[in-house]
This record gives C-alpha cells, sequence and structure tokens, in this order.
C-alpha cells in the first residue's frame, strides 16, 4: 500500500522515488511493469524487505520509504528487456527515476546438412562473450531446438554481440566395453555461425534493440564419433548412485556432450563423441542432489577412442587462509573485513560447493568444500580505505591468475593508503545524461589492464570508487557500453586516448568532472 508523499515527507524516515515505464520505440506508457529495490552492493544486516510496485495505467509507479543508501532500482515486464539504474537517497529525498522498455530482439534461421536438407531436432544456444578478472568468458543466453524443417528462432534477446553454434546431442553412458567402430553411425559436428567449429571461427551478430534477425542458416558436417571410456576407484559410497558427465572443452563454459547415472559404478563409456577436448567428470550425489565425492580427468579425442584409466573420487576440501596487513602499515591496525568468492576456471559451481565466505576478525577465513581444480578469486567487498596489494597461494599470484586449491593456504594482503575517487558525469548542453553510463577506471599501464574497475551512475550524474591501489589510472565515462565489454581489455585499451589521465597518490581523495564517449 503506498504512503501519500505527504505523509512520507513529514516523518522524514525515508525517501520516495516515482517514476514512469514507458516503451522504448512508441514513447507509450507500459502498464504492470514490476518495480523493485536492491542493494546496490551487498551489505549484510541490511534489510531485504524493500518497498516494490507495479506500473498503473499510465505507467507511473511510487515506492515509498526507501531508506537512505545506493540501490539498484529494475523495471521488467513480460517481453520486454528489463531495465535497472542505480539510485542514491539520502532521509526526506523525493527522486524521479523514468524507465524506457525495449521490446525482445531475435535471431532466426535454418540448420541445413551437407545437402542444404533442414535437419530437426538440433539443439543450439545462443552465448555472448564478457570478461572476468580480464579473461574471456562465454554465457548463455538461451537454447533452442530446430523444428522439422531445421527451422529455429531465439526470442527474448536484448541487445548485443551474440555467437550462435550447435550443441552436440547429450549421450548417455554406458556400462560395460564401447562396441566396435564399424557399428557405430556417423555424427554431426559441432558448429558455429557461418560455419566453424570452434569458437574461435565463430562469427559475432550485432543485434540492436527490438530488431530481428533472419537468414542466420549453419551448415551441418558429418563425422566419425568416438568413444570415451573409464572406470572409477573403490574410495567412494555407492549409496546414491554414479553421476557421470562428459563436457567439450574450449566452448562455452564447457556445453555438455553427455550426462547419466550408471548406478553403482565399473567400467563405463560414451560413444558419439567426435575429436576434440573433453573433461571426464563423475560424482557421487548426496539424498539432495549436492556433490559428495568428484573426480573429473581431461582427455582428448583424435580420431580414435580414449580410455581415461581410473578415475580417483575424492572428498571435498577446504581452502584456508588469512587477511594480513602489509608489514608497511602500523602493526596495530585492526585487520579489515573482507568478502571473497571463487569461480572454477573450467566449469560451473556444483550445488553445494562452498565458494563465498567472509573473514573473521582475526582475519581467518575458510572455504570448507571446494574440489582439486583451479579458481579464481574475487574480493566482492572490503572494509573501506583498503586493497589487496597481494595475494597468494603456494606458488600463485591470485591476483594474476588463478589459484589452485591443495597448493597452500590463501594469504592476502592488504594496505590502508588507497585513494578515493569521486566526481560527475555531466550531459552534453541541451542533451538528457542517459542512465546507462558506466565509469571506468582502469590501469595506465596495458600490462596491468586486468586491474579494471567500473561503476554506474546515480540519478545525478554521480560515481564514486573506493579502496584504489595508488598508480595511474586512465577514467573514462562511457555510454553504450555492454556488460559484457565492461571488463574487456582491448574495449578499455580503445578508450584510454579518451580518457582523463590521473596520478592517484596514497591516501588521496580526488573529484573530477566527466563527458560521457559513446562505446567503441
Amino acid at each position: 500500500m503506498y504512503q501519500p508523499k505527504e505523509a512520507h515527507a513529514a516523518n522524514g524516515q525515508g525517501a520516495h522515488i516515482s517514476g514512469k515505464v514507458t516503451e522504448g520505440s512508441t514513447g507509450g506508457p507500459i502498464q504492470g511493469a514490476r518495480i523493485t529495490v536492491s542493494d546496490w552492493v551487498g551489505v549484510p544486516g541490511k534489510p531485504s524487505n524493500y518497498p516494490s510496485a507495479e506500473t498503473q495505467l499510465d505507467g507511473a509507479f511510487a515506492l515509498p520509504e526507501v531508506p537512505p543508501g545506493e540501490y539498484r532500482v529494475s523495471a521488467e515486464r513480460d517481453g520486454y528487456v528489463n531495465r535497472s539504474r542505480k539510485i542514491a537517497v539520502s532521509a526526506g529525498d523525493d527522486v524521479s527515476a523514468n524507465f524506457s522498455l525495449s521490446k525482445f530482439a531475435s535471431i532466426s534461421g535454418r540448420v541445413v546438412d551437407g545437402d542444404g536438407h533442414g535437419v530437426a531436432g538440433v539443439r543450439l544456444g545462443a552465448w555472448t562473450l564478457g570478461y572476468r578478472f580480464g579473461h574471456p568468458t562465454w554465457y548463455p543466453r538461451g537454447f533452442v531446438e530446430t523444428e522439422k524443417t531445421g527451422k529455429y528462432r531465439f526470442d527474448s534477446l536484448a541487445h548485443g554481440v551474440y555467437f550462435v553454434g550447435t550443441e552436440l546431442p547429450i549421450l548417455k553412458p554406458e556400462v560395460g566395453s564401447p562396441p566396435p567402430i564399424e557399428k557405430r553411425p556417423a555424427v554431426y559436428a559441432k558448429s558455429y555461425y557461418p560455419s566453424g567449429d570452434s569458437t574461435a571461427q565463430a562469427l559475432g551478430i550485432y543485434l540492436n534493440e527490438e530488431q530481428a534477425i533472419t537468414d542466420i542458416d549453419i551448415r551441418l558436417r558429418k563425422t566419425n564419433g568416438y568413444c570415451v571410456s573409464a572406470s572409477l576407484s573403490d574410495s567412494a559410497p555407492r549409496g546414491q548412485g554414479l553421476i557421470v558427465a562428459l563436457l567439450r572443452a574450449g566452448t562455452p563454459s564447457e556445453s555438455m556432450v553427455g550426462t547419466g547415472n550408471i548406478g553403482s559404478g565399473g567400467r563405463f563409456y560414451f560413444c558419439g563423441a567426435p575429436s576434440g577436448d573433453y573433461t571426464l567428470f563423475a560424482m557421487t550425489p548426496t539424498a539432495q542432489g549436492a556433490a559428495s565425492w568428484v573426480a573429473s580427468e581431461h582427455v582428448t579425442v583424435d580420431k580414435r577412442d580414449v580410455n581415461a584409466g581410473v578415475l580417483a573420487l575424492e572428498q571435498a576440501r577446504e581452502l584456508k587462509g588469512e587477511v594480513v596487513v602489509d608489514k608497511g602499515q602500523l602493526m596495530n591496525q585492526q585487520r579489515p573485513s573482507v568478502s571473497l568468492q571463487l569461480e572454477p576456471v573450467d566449469r560451473w559451481p556444483l550445488a553445494n560447493e562452498d565458494i563465498y565466505t567472509k573473514s573473521e576478525p582475526s582475519g581467518a577465513f575458510t572455504f570448507h568444500r571446494l574440489y582439486s581444480g583451479e579458481y579464481w578469486v574475487d574480493v566482492t567487498s572490503i572494509s573501506p580505505g583498503y586493497y589487496v596489494s597481494q595475494m597468494s597461494s603456494g606458488t600463485r599470484d591470485g591476483l594474476r591468475g588463478p589459484i589452485q586449491v591443495g597448493e597452500g593456504d590463501l594469504v592476502i594482503t592488504v594496505r590502508s593508503d588507497g585513494a578515493s575517487l569521486s566526481g560527475t558525469v555531466k550531459p552534453e548542453q541541451g542533451a538528457e545524461l542517459p542512465m546507462s553510463v558506466v565509469v571506468v577506471l582502469a590501469a595506465h599501464s596495458p600490462a596491468e589492464r586486468a586491474y579494471i574497475y567500473a561503476t554506474r551512475i546515480d540519478q545525478s550524474g554521480r560515481f564514486s570508487f573506493h579502496n584504489v591501489p595508488p598508480g595511474k589510472f586512465d577514467l573514462v565515462a562511457v555510454s553504450g557500453l555492454s556488460p559484457e565489454d565492461e571488463g574487456n581489455p582491448s574495449v578499455i585499451g580503445r578508450l584510454s586516448s579518451q580518457a582523463k589521465e590521473l596520478d592517484l597518490a596514497p591516501r588521496s581523495s580526488q573529484s573530477v568532472e566527466l563527458h560521457a564517449v559513446q562505446a567503441p
């Protein structure tokens, strides 16, 4: 139930956010759009019962009694691309926040065989290429299956660059020994638009808002399918059976090739895998379906069957660590609170994998349930004034690459001489400031360009960065930059000529004014 603005202003306990949601192409109001509020940066202990609203006939909405803070206010409606913006409010503020929603765009075409005939039942994926930790990461945006005539269509797509490719049929594991090669049918190789068999040969499809791109046809190529076999060690319980999977490596997020339950174990195999690099994965699930014991092995299929040998199942491991203050800082300095997230390098996190943690007052922290393999380390939050100067586990440098579980404790060294930076993005004279402006702060040296900070402006064009290591940086405000490109070192490099160069001294505080440039 809405609180009248007059009552809100009288008690002064929160802010009032109101606005309209309109259609991008016509400017007409959108009724029934849902407006939600969430923390811009998650803060433990903050209330989560923020007000929400639904737009009325004229597209208007009102959010009463929003506590002071920085928020992500989002508008969503079926058939439209969701929009969100950063809103900063103080007690008693009356803030206007309007949204323009665009209808979904689409990509369609046909999948044909070597003779040009449509192929039914082929699964396709649409992917975007983003960047995490300065490294490319593929993100799935949708999956569809071809009709009888080979036609397909991706709906519900937003503005961006997409890569479309076929997915290999999902293979089922069999127990025992593989059949002779002469008894195996030919299979279709994985194919990316227009005709490549790897992501390196894929052509990006640029999609504007509300655009419908057609005739994105993909031609399939037949090839031999080979068998990948293995057996499992007897070191783990079999109470819930054994789930095995075959994943195609070097493709978007290691797309699934085969999966299934093989009961109590023994030798098993997947048949029908084209030549390529794969990861063979096995796990014993708990009663709730989460992983209990896990094994994995990378294999290369090169025009012949592969026996991966015995997969050794292992229980989850702990990764312990400590946050320490650099020796050059005051010895009696209080250790900051640090929140951490791990991301597996070559797979998605498992259902019960413990990839989030927070340091204790002593500086100690523990990830309780991880599996062998490489992980990226992300510091998601840190006490104001601090920044991470070093991160190591064994011989691994966690600031410049992934760490390996089992190679040693994770030591995070912090300093308290970080700089802060704030400012305002001004619109061009007579123009309205786009709500999608992203402010990017990147290390000036290309060799250090993996260190990229990005934030969005609030409703007044304001932005701020805290906990920034001292040094030389490029600062630029960009309009129309996709979320996938916010961490792309090559895109940021192309913007460096339009950036403002800053030299941030230890414990300094600077304020700057920027004008937004258009994304390349």
